[in-house]
């Protein structure tokens, strides 16, 4: 390090990495906001005349790809859906938030973030993976329930929130969303953009601090939870092995869960215990076989040194980024946000 007091360089440029990424992703919120609303008021302007005259067009249409073209362009431009609308105005404003990120990463970010790949793995290992999420989606589940039954006696209906949410999602264009467009550009900016500019302090910091600023990125309190427990197992597959393989895992994760969604209640409730039983197995085998160990060992921050020499001091990462004023403001202001949701919305 070029510094006299290399500690002080340290606790420094942790700090400012991380006071950076926080304002780039609340840049981001607020240019997704800004897009999104300024997108869902632009569909609500176009006419139901001129909606009609597009489904002309595709009743007259000279070839299937010129027919495909107007029926994409109804799935956007539908002024009598607002769940659609909504998730047509959410791929456009994930799309325009995605260069912000450059910032942390540059070019970097779509060239050798996504195309790097770190070692290989066996497909059967992200099948392990995958049950290993599932059955933290149950948890959530299960926490997100007690939390309902806590504040039902108070009027407030968490699960009716949650359904009210997911409304885009069961669209065209939530689908699209949910499934693909979504999964694709949050792990390029959390596994990809957030994740790698933390990684010189550590790998487990990195992976610990890109889940948690992911999980408040999805702001509502009780999905912040599963975002965290989620981007630990797609934070480890893309530090360890590729980003493009975190992107397949959060995909395939977004479409079951999206099938899961048309199954009958109880059906789909003895799945998702199968599946926690048979995650949390996994987990447990994961565990004896050492790869939690392993990751703790090999994550663990990097020593300072001058030169070649290290240096008596023991890096403390998650302390100096937990005390660092722009990570607590944000801290404050989403957990409020939350709140306010879950008491008013």
């Amino acid at each position: 390090m070029n510094s006299s007091d290399p500690v002080k360089y340290y606790s420094h440029d942790l700090k400012h990495q991380v006071m950076i990424t926080v304002w780039v992703i609340v840049l981001a919120i607020i240019v997704l906001n800004t897009v999104s609303t300024t997108a869902l008021m632009c569909f609500k302007l176009v006419s139901s005349d001129f909606r009609d005259s597009i489904a002309e067009i595709i009743t007259s249409a000279g070839n299937d790809f010129e027919m495909l073209f107007w029926q994409i362009l109804l799935l956007f431009l539908d002024p009598d859906n607002t769940p659609n609308a909504t998730g047509a105005a959410s791929i456009i404003a994930v799309i325009c938030s995605l260069p912000i990120f450059l910032m942390l990463r540059g070019k970097k970010l779509l060239t050798k973030d996504i195309t790097e790949i770190r070692s290989p793995v066996k497909p059967l290992f992200i099948l392990q993976l995958f049950l290993v999420a599932m059955a933290a989606q149950l948890i959530y589940t299960l926490v997100a329930a007690g939390l309902n039954a806590l504040l039902e006696p108070f009027g407030i209906d968490i699960t009716e929130l949650l359904n009210e949410g997911m409304k885009s999602l069961k669209t065209p264009m939530g689908l699209l969303y949910g499934m693909l467009i979504g999964p694709i550009c949050e792990e390029i900016i959390f596994r990809g953009a957030v994740l790698r500019s933390l990684e010189r302090f550590g790998g487990n910091f990195a992976i610990v601090i890109s889940s948690l600023l992911f999980g408040l990125y999805h702001v509502f309190t009780i999905q912040a939870l599963y975002a965290f427990l989620l981007g630990l197992i797609l934070g480890y597959a893309a530090q360890r092995y590729s980003l493009l393989w975190a992107i397949l895992l959060h995909i395939l994760l977004n479409s079951f869960a999206t099938g899961m969604d048309t199954l009958p209640e109880t059906a789909g409730n003895v799945i998702m215990v199968g599946f926690f039983v048979v995650g949390i197995a996994l987990l447990i085998l994961l565990v004896r076989r050492g790869v939690l160990k392993e990751q703790l060992v090999n994550g663990k921050p990097y020593q300072i040194a001058v030169g070649d020499t290290p240096i008596p001091y023991t890096p403390r990462p998650f302390r100096l980024a937990f005390s660092t004023i722009s990570f607590i403001i944000y801290f404050i202001a989403v957990l409020i946000i939350g709140i306010l949701m879950i008491l008013f919305l």
